[in-house]
């Protein structure tokens, strides 16, 4: 609905502005090439658009110039169309707007159009498989006073969007791991804002997990031969450098009001889970 509704005439407005205006089609002959009225044509040149946001218009705008030079070739001006909205849709562009209309803060169906090929779905669908590998290990063990999130992010992030987590993180009930949502993207401020640092960093590593710092845990990790990092902090703000691809957990020995922590990284959550489910095993022993 929000497509119909707000996107697609907001194309055909610009793209028939481009061709009026800039071009020198008549109203006629630029209805034609859009599929509505001559009087479709003239309310998109008489009247003010609705306000979509500046990044919307400028993305808007930029294909509204690529589709006037395709239009009059149907099947790639389709084409660029419909590769412009999937794209629209999978990059979350959308999500704002929709929940400013709706109120639903619990959509991801743009995120899940394409099964195989959406990295966003691929990325989802290994953070559930760590999120149920993790609840059936029942690794309370490793879960800190501030509760423990996982994270993934796609192959080339650009920003939060680009990084799945759990809302309100891990949580323990009665001496149970569970799970309170499901993993969104842009869910965790702080745990999405540290992986996109540190993937900047080094791009193999994609996924991170933060657990409980202590001297058994590290032991655990020692014994179970995981490459650790010792980070440090320079007026409270974490400093990480230059990273080893190999690198398997991070370690913050925290400051005054920030609890010390260990972070669990590696290449995707499921290899992240596994790293989680050996400490905690070891730790059993």
């Amino acid at each position: 609905m929000l497509v119909d509704e707000r996107i697609l005439p907001a194309i055909r407005r610009e793209v028939a502005k481009i061709l009026v205006n800039e071009r020198g089609y008549s109203q006629k002959r630029a209805a034609e090439l859009l599929g509505v009225t001559q009087a479709m044509v003239s309310k998109y040149l008489s009247k003010h658009p609705k306000h979509l946001g500046k990044e919307m218009q400028r993305e808007i705008d930029g294909l509204a110039l690529r589709l006037v030079e395709v239009i009059e070739s149907p099947g790639q001006a389709t084409r660029t169309l419909c590769s412009f909205c999937l794209s629209l849709r999978e990059s979350s562009g959308l999500c704002p707007m929709h929940k400013r209309q709706t109120g639903n803060d619990d959509c991801n169906a743009c995120m899940n159009l394409r099964m195989e090929d959406n990295p966003r779905n691929s990325v989802l669908h290994m953070m559930e498989g760590a999120i149920g590998m993790l609840i059936k290990e029942n690794i309370v063990g490793l879960v800190p006073e501030v509760r423990t999130n996982i994270a993934m992010c796609t192959e080339s992030p650009s920003g939060p969007f680009d990084v799945a987590s759990i809302p309100g993180r891990l949580i323990v009930v009665r001496g149970k791991v569970m799970s309170p949502t499901a993993p969104e993207f842009n869910a965790s401020r702080h745990t999405t804002n540290l992986l996109l640092r540190i993937n900047g960093l080094q791009q193999s590593i994609k996924s991170i997990m933060n657990i409980s710092h202590s001297e058994e845990i590290l032991a655990a990790c020692k014994a179970l031969g995981l490459k650790e990092r010792l980070l440090f902090r320079n007026d409270g703000n974490l400093v990480i450098g230059d990273l080893d691809p190999m690198t398997d957990l991070l370690i913050d020995k925290g400051a005054f009001g920030i609890e010390p922590c260990i972070y669990l990284v590696g290449r995707d959550a499921l290899d992240v889970a596994r790293k989680a489910v050996e400490i905690s095993r070891a730790l059993a022993r």
